[in-house]
């Protein structure tokens, strides 16, 4: 059950929730489900009229697996998607939510054509922004707290956008699969179909009579076989219904339209066939997305086609998923009557949805052999301990590999929009990485290669291209590589290939290799990428947004530690408490913004005035705090009095709207001051003692001056 109130300890495990699924599930649903699941990296669940969980959840977060094994927080969770499938049902179309553990969900009831809606595909579990993603994690500390490692070992960060577009992608192929019927296929349409081809000769138009009838065995190989296979068996099962001379079937990628099978007498000719996404020829099969018909190309269109060949007639199916055209069936010198394209259209309409679904799931099944195969080079990096030892790895396992004199590492720096070099070999000893400056996006070869996300390899320089009039002229050799290393749609950086020894060019393996590569050096930049986030972001969880000092809590925490080092030591240590003066008038007379800017200003001159070993903090409001270690009262005093003068000063310049003052009060670890609450005390004390002054002034702490402390 996804109600996890009603699960017992036992059962509450990922695992043991798994359930058969009932009759209610679509057929093959499950595998689409896994499929994409991984492509998407969201959590997708489906449950039935009884709220059950059909089958397991795939690709769940580490965050919900560790939450549903504690029943505390499991109660929270069945707030949320344990109440998803009703309240999805109620609404009548999807809704979305963010659960206690700030993870934005989705639940859509699926509507079978002609019944009363009863499942519901749940699915994201995925963080829309870092500052989620923060709070989170301040919730799951708060107290000095340790979460349970496994929390962290498959967290999910989506954008926005990037969610919606998952989300619209995940419900437009439910509904594909739910709207036609795969159960209809028999076992005597089975019996009688024979291995198709292509017919080379046959030419005469077809009677609709010959109804296009999938097998179960057929199905099984579009929904869990490979995309090649699942695409040649499409082509030939068309092709053998309908007698066709010779076709292709041209499927969407990233970038492209591109041929995945073709067969008849002109198959060498239509396998290379591709077509940019800004075609006219898209956009104008794009507007039959409505329609199950066919369009006759033009002589034009079939040049835009790249169909250099001589061909009397050529057909074009669109193939939409949702309202997206996800591919091209074509076919070529063969005459259909009406009723034959009619049911060509629906039959490839019925097969786009499994053929991208295997195409989605052989990505995936690409990344993980392709982990098998760098084993020992994901090692190699995970032995290096920081980030310039993994930079340098990466380069020398290029120089090594294609036998380069000269490789360069740039990584993408996405505030700054521009490439920065972070390694390179054969660049000469005079050559400083860190100070190199690199392209902007756009500009240069390698800032092209990244803007594009394709990468570029010239065998020869002389051949008059764009790429020569952007060299620097000092490369040895006519030949170069320049690889984007990508991360889905994240830009990483690009490696930079050039002299080969005895002059040779690179060719077309040199780019295969870099191809399997790219994967595991570009995971090592994101993890660096992100190592260095997680850096900033422990960072932003004890530091004072406003002024950029360290926060309350981090400082009483750090101050309790001094103590102890101070005592078993014996080393002196002082304490300062310092409050801006009037700030509450110069609030009230200038505005809040102008009070946060005092603060930031004024943690700017504590910042210039204190040594390295020294700790700072915003302690409240007007407030700041700093510990002294290894400084004696008197040091304390004098090192105060250089901070009061240095705000006074800062504010009394001619840029200053208005003079800002400062009082102070120091302590010091002693006899009668032997903690950190005491001693805090005591500074909070002397700085009471400095207002009642007149302001502006140090006071350090004395039990003659405030009695009763100790």
């Amino acid at each position: 059950m996804v109600d996890v109130v009603n699960i017992s300890e036992s059962q509450i495990a990922l695992d043991a929730r798994a359930q058969t699924p009932s009759s209610e599930t679509p057929p093959h649903w499950l595998a689409a489900q896994q499929t994409l699941a991984a492509s998407s990296n969201l959590a997708l669940m489906m449950v039935d009229a009884n709220n059950d969980l059909q089958g397991h959840v795939a690709n769940e977060t580490s965050i919900c697996q560790t939450f549903l094994s504690n029943p505390v927080k499991a109660k929270m969770c069945a707030e949320f998607c344990g109440q998803a499938r009703q309240r999805a049902i109620a609404a009548g179309r999807m809704i979305t939510y963010r659960c206690d553990a700030n993870l934005h969900c989705f639940a859509a009831p699926l509507h079978v054509p002609g019944e009363t809606p009863s499942l519901v595909l749940i699915g994201g579990r995925t963080f829309l922004s870092v500052s989620e993603y923060r709070e989170f994690l301040q919730r799951e500390t708060v107290g000095g707290k340790r979460p349970d490692p496994k929390l962290f070992s498959n967290i999910k960060f989506t954008e926005a956008e990037e969610f919606a577009r998952h989300q619209q992608m995940i419900l437009t192929t439910a509904s594909e699969i739910l709207s036609h019927d795969f159960s209809t296929a028999g076992e005597e349409a089975s019996a009688n179909f024979t291995e198709p081809s292509l017919a080379t000769e046959i030419r005469l138009p077809v009677s609709s009579s010959l109804a296009p009838i999938l097998s179960a065995e057929q199905l099984e190989t579009f929904f869990k076989g490979s995309f090649e296979q699942g695409c040649s068996e499409a082509l030939h099962l068309i092709g053998s219904q309908f007698h066709i001379s010779s076709g292709v079937l041209l499927m969407r990628t990233a970038r492209r339209m591109a041929a995945c099978a073709a067969g008849g007498e002109l198959r060498d000719q239509l396998i290379e066939l591709q077509l940019n996404l800004d075609s006219p020829l898209l956009n104008r099969l794009q507007m039959r997305a409505s329609e199950e018909s066919s369009i006759l190309l033009t002589a034009e269109e079939q040049i835009q086609l790249g169909l250099n060949i001589d061909c009397s007639q050529a057909e074009a199916f669109p193939l939409f998923i949702g309202e997206e055209l996800a591919g091209i069936l074509l076919i070529l010198e063969t005459e259909l009557d009406k009723a034959s394209k009619q049911e060509i259209a629906r039959l490839g309409q019925s097969l786009i949805v499994p053929l991208e679904l295997a195409r989605l799931r052989d990505a995936v099944n690409d990344q993980t052999r392709s982990l098998a195969q760098w084993q020992d080079f994901s090692h190699l990096l995970a032995t290096r301990a920081n980030a310039p030892e993994t930079y340098s790895a990466i380069v020398e396992k290029v120089v090594t590999a294609l036998g380069a004199d000269r490789v360069s590492l740039l990584t993408y720096n996405e505030d700054a929009g521009k490439l920065i070099c972070k390694a390179s070999s054969g660049l000469g000893s005079g050559f400083r990485p860190e100070i190199a400056n690199g392209p902007k996006i756009g500009e240069g070869i390698a800032g092209v290669v990244l803007e594009r996300g394709e990468p570029l390899l010239v065998r020869d320089l002389h051949e008059p291209t764009w790429v020569a009039d952007r060299t620097h002229g000092n490369a040895h050799s006519h030949s170069f590589i320049s690889f984007p290393l990508l991360s889905g749609g994240k830009r990483l950086g690009v490696i930079n290939v050039t002299d080969r020894g005895g002059n040779e060019s690179f060719t077309a393996s040199d780019l295969d290799w870099l191809k399997l590569f790219a994967p595991y050096a570009a995971a090592a930049l994101e993890k660096i990428d992100l190592h260095e986030k997680a850096q900033r972001f422990q960072l932003l969880a004890i530091t004072d947004p406003l002024t950029g000092l360290l926060n309350r809590r981090y400082l009483e925490e750090r101050f309790s530690q001094e103590i102890e080092r101070s005592k078993r030591y014996q080393f002196p240590l002082s304490f300062v408490m310092m409050d801006i003066d009037s700030f509450k008038l110069l609030n009230d007379t200038f505005g809040h913004q102008a009070g946060d800017e005092v603060l930031r200003e004024t943690a700017h001159c504590i910042r210039r005035s204190l040594r390295n070993f020294d700790v700072a903090a915003r302690y409240g409001g007007e407030e700041f705090i700093v510990v002294l270690p290894e400084t004696d009262v008197t040091s304390a005093m004098i090192l105060a009095e250089r901070l009061r003068k240095a705000v006074e000063q800062h504010f009394a310049g001619e840029n200053s709207r208005h003079p800002v003052t400062v009082s102070i009060g120091v302590s010091s670890l002693s006899k009668t001051l032997q903690n950190r609450h005491q001693v805090i005390r005591a500074a909070d004390q002397a700085l009471y003692a400095a207002k009642k002054r007149g302001k502006n002034c140090v006071v350090v702490y004395n039990t003659e001056l405030v009695p009763g402390l100790a």
